[in-house]
């Protein structure tokens, strides 16, 4: 499978590039998976779909009154599809999720922004063998080369990390 990565140019034009990767069978907390590959944390199991770079979010109903969320910086919109892959229906929590850049730094999701996307993308039940896609945004320095996603089934669990690139 392979997922797209649209990322704003200098000039402020977009491009967009791919990666893919294969299917796993789960991944150790601590070893990074490849871009493209399907982690396992506790009960859920994630794949990143879309990776893209965004300098506002805007009301998806495109309501003139509504506002759009600005980021500090810039956001990293990392959309993905998550899959409970218990026998108990289980919450995913948007704000449990971290990207890292290439540095080590630690970003969470911005509340607002994802507000903006719906509200699977806070949090959502998903019972067992169903799946939900959401998004989730994270407001990063401009300039900042994401690495990875440490991805969370939820606030206590070990995690599953993700290359992006």
């Amino acid at each position: 499978m392979s997922a797209g990565c649209t990322l704003p140019s200098k000039s402020g034009s977009q491009q967009t590039g791919s990666y893919s990767g294969g299917l796993s069978s789960g991944a150790s907390s601590r070893a990074a998976a490849p871009a493209g590959s399907t982690v396992r944390d506790g009960k859920f199991e994630f794949q990143v779909l879309n990776i893209t770079q965004t300098s506002q979010v805007d009301d998806p109903d495109g309501n003139p009154y509504v506002q759009p969320v600005k980021p500090q910086g810039v956001f990293y919109v990392v959309t993905m599809s998550v899959r409970n892959i218990g026998d108990k229906p289980q919450t995913y929590f948007g704000q449990n999720q971290k990207l890292i850049d290439s540095s080590g730094r630690q970003y969470g999701s911005h509340f607002q922004a994802d507000m903006r996307f719906g509200p699977n993308n806070l949090t959502a039940d998903i019972n067992p063998g169903l799946s939900i896609q959401v998004r989730d945004a994270f407001d990063v320095p401009p300039g900042t080369s994401a690495s990875k996603l440490e991805l969370h089934d939820s606030a206590f669990s070990g995690g599953a990390t993700i290359l992006l690139s």
